[in-house]
Order: C-alpha cells, then sequence, then structure tokens
C-alpha cells in the first residue's frame, strides 16, 4: 500500500541513507540524492526500520512506501522507489549508488530536466515525458563513510554507505520556502576562497576561521561551468627571499577539476605573485580585476575594477586591506573557506511532534512555535535554533528540513521507543595524507580539495561538483562575511582548511584539522619549517555558479 496521496505538491526531495545502527538509533544519515519533482511524490518502499508501523488510530491498512518513514533495503541490496506524477502516474524503480551496476540510479532515473518541463511535448515525444529529475548525487561523500571528511578525526576513511541499509525520503526546504528547488535566478559566477593567510600568532590561540582573508576568485561569464570544470591550485608558496622586499611569494593555477595530483591538467598558470600592492607582480595586476555589472536604475552595463584581465576564466576580488597595504607583509596564501553547506541535523528524534506513521508530515502542534526552539536528541540534548534546516511540517503539507524535530515513525503499540539519528549535508573531503595515491614523491601532494574516489585511489570522482552547486536562488554572494550561520539552516563555510593544520609523523606528512592549536602541527616552530620540506601547495574548489534560469 502507498501513503502519500496527501503530498502532491512537487519540489526537491533528499534521499537520506543510514547504515543500520543499533536498536532505534539510526547513527548518520548521509544525503545521498536530490529529486526534484515537477508535481507528484517520490517515496521508498519496503520494510519499516523498527517492525510494522502503528497505524490502527485511523483504522487503514500499513503502508510500505512512504515520505517520511525510514525504509530498508531489499535482501539484493537494492532500494525501492515509488514515484508518482501527472505524466507517469506510479512507477517503481530499484536502484543502487555502485557506479558499476545497471542498476546505478543515475542509469534508472530520469537525469534530463527537460523532460519534467511542462512544455516537453514540444520537443520530444509525450512518452518520453517525466513528473521529475535527479538532480544531485553524492556518492564520493557517501563512499568516505561515517568519518570526519576534514581530517579532525586523524585516521582513514569510514565504512563505505554505498550499500547502506536503511534509507529516507525529505524534503529540503526551509519555512521560508528556500531550497535547492528555487534557483529562479540570473546566471551567477563561480566563486573560489576567501583564500586566507598563514597564522602570525601563537599556536595555542589558532582559530582557523579568524585568519586574515586575502582574496577571492570569481568566474568570468561561465556559470556553472567553472565550479564543474575547474579548481584552483596554490603552489610554490615562499617566504620573502630578497631583503629587498617584505612579500614572499606564490603561484595561482588552474586545474582541471577531473584531474589527479599525479597528472595534473592545466588550464592557465600564473607564477611569481605577490601581494604587494606596489609591486608589478601584484596578484591583482597580474590576473586582472575588472568585472561588468548591469545598473538597472541607469540601464546601463558598467564596468568595475582598476586592472584588465589577463585571465579566461577568472578575475581577483582582494580584500580591502590587503589591497591597501595595510596588512602584515609577511602574508601569504597558506589555506582557505570551504564552500557552504546546510547545517547537519545532529540528534534528531521521533515522536509526538515528529512524522506522523511514516506519511511525511507532523501534527500541527509543532507548527506553532511551542517546540521550535526546544530540545530534542538522544545521548544528550541539542539546542535548535529557530527555522534551522531540521525535520518539519503541518498535517496535509510536504515535510522539510526546518526546525530541529526528528524524522522516523511511531512504534508499534508496546514498542521500545522512538527512532533517532542524524542528518548529515555533503561536503567533499580532504587530503588527508600526503601519500595518498601513491606518488613517488610526496611533496608533490596538493593538500586541501580532493577529488578522487577514495582517499587511496587514482580514479576521478565523477559528479563531485554536485556538493558545490548554488543552494538556492538569491545564496549571498559573500557568506563568509556575515558569520558561519548568520543564514538560518546555512553553514557559511564547510571547513576551513589550511597548511598551518598539517603534522609529521614516522609516516609522512598528514593533515589533521585542529592541530596547530594543540601545537602539534609543523608550523608550530615557524612557517619556513613546512615550506623547506618541500609541502608549499594546496587546492581549492569552485562553488556556487550559476547559469541562470
Amino acid at each position: 500500500d502507498t501513503n502519500f496521496d496527501f503530498f502532491e505538491n512537487g519540489g526537491a526531495y533528499g534521499l537520506f541513507l543510514f547504515h543500520s545502527g543499533s536498536d532505534m538509533d539510526c547513527g548518520d544519515g548521509k544525503l545521498a540524492a536530490v529529486f526534484y519533482l515537477e508535481d507528484g511524490t517520490i517515496a521508498l518502499s519496503g520494510n519499516v526500520r523498527g517492525g510494522m508501523m502503528n497505524n490502527a488510530q485511523d483504522g487503514g491498512d500499513i503502508p510500505t512506501a512512504s515520505v517520511g518513514a525510514v525504509i530498508g533495503a531489499g535482501s539484493d541490496g537494492l532500494f525501492t522507489a515509488v514515484v508518482s506524477g501527472s505524466d507517469i502516474g506510479e512507477d517503481k524503480i530499484k536502484f543502487t549508488f555502485d557506479e558499476t551496476s545497471d542498476n546505478y540510479i543515475r542509469k534508472k532515473f530520469n537525469t534530463n530536466p527537460q523532460l519534467g518541463n511542462e512544455e516537453a511535448s514540444d520537443f520530444y515525444p509525450a512518452t518520453s515525458e517525466k513528473s521529475y529529475w535527479l538532480g544531485e548525487t553524492f556518492e564520493a561523500f557517501l563512499r568516505d563513510g561515517i568519518n570526519d571528511l576534514d581530517g579532525s578525526d586523524g585516521g582513514p576513511t569510514g565504512v563505505s554507505m554505498l550499500t547502506a541499509s536503511h534509507g529516507v525520503i525529505l524534503a529540503i526546504q526551509n519555512t521560508a520556502k528556500l531550497g535547492p528547488h528555487r534557483k529562479q535566478q540570473e546566471s551567477r559566477e563561480g566563486v573560489a576562497g576567501w583564500f586566507i593567510g598563514q597564522d602570525l600568532g601563537a599556536a595555542g590561540s589558532y582559530v582557523p576561521f579568524n585568519q586574515q582573508k586575502l582574496f577571492r576568485l570569481k568566474g568570468r561569464g561561465h556559470g556553472a561551468w567553472l565550479h564543474k570544470n575547474a579548481k584552483v591550485q596554490i603552489d610554490r608558496i615562499r617566504a620573502p627571499a630578497s631583503l629587498n622586499s617584505d612579500y614572499g611569494t606564490f603561484s595561482l593555477v588552474l586545474r582541471d577539476i577531473n584531474d589527479t595530483d599525479a597528472n595534473v591538467i592545466v588550464y592557465e598558470r600564473f607564477d611569481n605573485l605577490t601581494l604587494d600592492p606596489t609591486s608589478v607582480n601584484f596578484i591583482a595586476r597580474r590576473i586582472g580585476d575588472k568585472y561588468n555589472k548591469w545598473d538597472a536604475t541607469n540601464k546601463q552595463l558598467k564596468e568595475y575594477g582598476e586592472y584588465d584581465n589577463q585571465s579566461n576564466f577568472i578575475y581577483v576580488e582582494m580584500n580591502s586591506d590587503v589591497e591597501a597595504g595595510a596588512t602584515d607583509a609577511s602574508l601569504l596564501p597558506f589555506g582557505y573557506f570551504g564552500p557552504p553547506k546546510f547545517t547537519d541535523c545532529l540528534n534528531v528524534l521521533s515522536g509526538t511532534y515528529e512524522f506522523v506513521l511514516g506519511e511525511g508530515r507532523v501534527t500541527s502542534g509543532f507548527i506553532t512555535g511551542a517546540y521550535g526552539s526546544a530540545k530534542y536528541g538522544a545521548g544528550g540534548a541539542v539546542e535548535w535554533p529557530a527555522n534551522k534546516f531540521g525535520v518539519s511540517g503541518e498535517d496535509g503539507t510536504p515535510p522539510f528540513l526546518s526546525g530541529g524535530n526528528g524524522f522516523g515513525q511511531d512504534m508499534p503499540t508496546g514498542g521500545s521507543g522512538n527512532l533517532t539519528g542524524s542528518l548529515l549535508f555533503p561536503k567533499v573531503r580532504i587530503r588527508n595524507s600526503a601519500s595518498d595515491g601513491g606518488l613517488s614523491d610526496p611533496t608533490n601532494a596538493y593538500f586541501g580539495f580532493q577529488t578522487t574516489q577514495q582517499s587511496e585511489s587514482t580514479s576521478r570522482q565523477t559528479g563531485i561538483f554536485d556538493a558545490h552547486n548554488l543552494l538556492y536562488t538569491d545564496f549571498p554572494d559573500d557568506p563568509v562575511t556575515t558569520g558561519w550561520r548568520a543564514t538560518a539552516g546555512v553553514d557559511a563555510w564547510s571547513y576551513v582548511f589550511s597548511l598551518d593544520d598539517v603534522v609529521s609523523g614516522s609516516d609522512g606528512y598528514f593533515y589533521v584539522s585542529g592541530a596547530r592549536a594543540i601545537e602539534t602541527a609543523v608550523t608550530t616552530g615557524s612557517l619556513e619549517d613546512l615550506l623547506e620540506v618541500g609541502y608549499n601547495r594546496f587546492t581549492a574548489p569552485f562553488w556556487g555558479g550559476h547559469d541562470g534560469f
């Protein structure tokens, strides 16, 4: 039986996958895919976690396909989704996240948004029309398991979640109705950074996001192409080598996003750059900082900036203090702010004001605000800020990620409790070890943004850029300036990387988030201690490009 008759509004729906967990604790659930529906709904079908759901109160049948219920994979390891819509009726699809399988999710679902358009029949046969399409999938995020992706655990990646045992489908939207389904806006350029300088203070007081911002890179008319095809390499970082200048130098390279550190593919390269605004090699002067912007009031396309662009892909946006020469001359690009992401929902709990009977909705009592900032969670309560991207809704409407409540279903009569778990949103792996990928010379390793299928592999991960798509329409141009969670439900940066957190040991050099603060990083002694052994390079992603709609 299928139970989502009330749920016909379309929108963006996230599939979260879980390992088996223990008892009623589902553990960490990772966002695996996002579906976009013109109308209708999508739900998982199968056995409900925790046993059969208590549906006695309304006398109905026990649903086996439900939005908002945690459903198990089949004995064959495949998940089953039921998709309904005006153009397709009801379609049942089995799938997996294993790219080598014939049942791979991107082979089984429609991935062409044009087939979900109301005018699709003007260009395609009527039989090919769909009410949905599969958008982003996050295979690398799943493959890395449940350990931190920023190296903070200092160990290997966890057990792959490509073979997860349970899943749940939830709509992704906050109370302002913002979410990945809202991208009807003009084109937008991809961005990399802010790039930050090394720590100049005491190691024990180090806080990555408090470091001096130096510059950002922005696209030149490429929209989403830039973050889907290119990444940034900073290398040849050198401290001042001459008595004639207090400034060091570095190189900036644009690389193919799908290359590896063993096989670098260069789009453009700019060497011997400096942050000295009086130098002919000043980064803004060498690369360019001019851009065009439409003046809606005067109906003119205006040009801004001082230096002609020398890059075919990017221009430089300088921090105003750096551009004015008002910062410490010894600063060098040593890290960057990672792309923004939706805020994780930790230790959420199903119950009275949660998803009722697995139907993917909650009682209207939650929407009144009485529970909006209450504490929920297993193994330690969590305070949820208002309008956070959590799980909530109201009678007769889709669930959406906005609040602190949970995702499961009530237990059958006589059951032992409610489901608990966490919902994690994607971020891309950071290189953990200089030896990853088997480089003959580990100093050729680029710490930072890593695009391979696994940390130790040399195989590229297709679609790695999906985690860096524009989150929703009118997303802030520079979210870093307003604070980490100034926008409800959004982390302005998913991580802050810096070479200041590289450590050394008998097995080589590693990135461990927080290492400098506990004075175990190589740079605890000095910047040169790391640069002189050859670890003077890192890579960073672009994010947020959009082609317009």
